[in-house]
């Protein structure tokens, strides 16, 4: 008994369906096993953020509404004069997405894994970035690192590059450094190798409270493959304030090294504890 032809091309159809579906899935979905991180680019290992003079440094134009232009020129000016920008960082607190990825002198450990790119910055703002294919949570708790989501993309050259995308920062953390958000962000940051230990970052800020347009700008990384990531304990330190209330770095004495001991500090504002 023959089968009837109608039947055939819809059984055809339908396995063309379900198994293009797949394919589909496993183009847009990669590094969610060993096999498909091995065939992306390499981004393991220490980078270190080469130093850029940030918007608030530079007073580089970006679309600001009224109100954030004018608390930007104030920091701006403030900055310019020399004087202490009121940063989130001086008082050892978190830096969050996206200011966490321009730390000065400090390293980003980057540990790829089948479904989970990990992002170990110096100062212990680990990232999790999760390339399994999952979205973001419907309900979502609001953390500095967000909820991060990524994949892989071509770029214009054809070469791959990892796409992330992250919400649920809170208000109120810096948008750039010294520079609060007026809003909840949301950051997408484009990552490709430039050369062989060369990263480029290029991030995108979506805040419609601060911004009156998306803000794209971007930073680069060198990695240095013999490098490890120090440990490094901010509030070790945050009793260590200056004349204003901001907290200072004094370097240790000579000969001390990193992890030699320490003198007693005797400045009167280390007696609160």
């Amino acid at each position: 008994m023959r089968a009837n032809p109608l039947c055939r091309m819809s059984v055809l159809a339908l396995v063309a369906l379900v198994t293009g579906s797949r394919a589909d899935a496993q183009t847009s979905v990669s590094g969610n096993d060993w096999n498909s991180i091995a065939a992306l680019p390499d981004l393991s290992g220490s980078w270190l953020y080469d130093p850029h003079r940030t918007q608030v440094a530079t007073g580089e134009p970006v679309p600001l509404t009224p109100i954030f232009a004018e608390k930007m020129k104030k920091v701006h000016a403030l900055n310019v004069a020399g004087g202490d920008v009121p940063a989130r960082a001086y008082h050892c607190m978190p830096r969050g997405v996206p200011e966490v990825m321009e730390l000065i002198t400090r390293l980003y450990e980057f540990l790829e894994t089948p479904g989970l790119m990990t992002i170990i910055p110096q100062n212990n703002e680990v990232r999790f970035i999760y390339t399994d294919g999952r979205g973001h949570p419907d309900h979502l708790r609001a953390s500095y690192s967000g909820h991060s989501i990524g994949h892989w993309e071509k770029d214009e050259a054809g070469k791959d590059m990892l796409v992330i995308d992250t919400i649920g920062m809170p208000a109120g953390i810096d948008m750039f450094y010294g520079f609060p958000a007026g809003g909840p962000m949301h950051v997408v940051e484009h990552l490709k190798l430039l050369s062989a230990d060369k990263m480029e970052v290029a991030k995108t800020i979506e805040d419609k409270v601060t911004l009156t347009a998306p803000y794209t700008y971007a930073r680069t990384y060198t990695r240095h493959r013999e490098w490890p990531v120090l440990e490094e304990i901010c509030v070790q330190n945050n009793h260590d304030v200056s004349a204003t209330g901001h907290q200072q770095f004094a370097p240790p004495p000579p000969g001390l090294g990193p992890f030699g001991p320490q003198p007693h500090n005797t400045n009167k504002n280390n007696n609160a504890q």
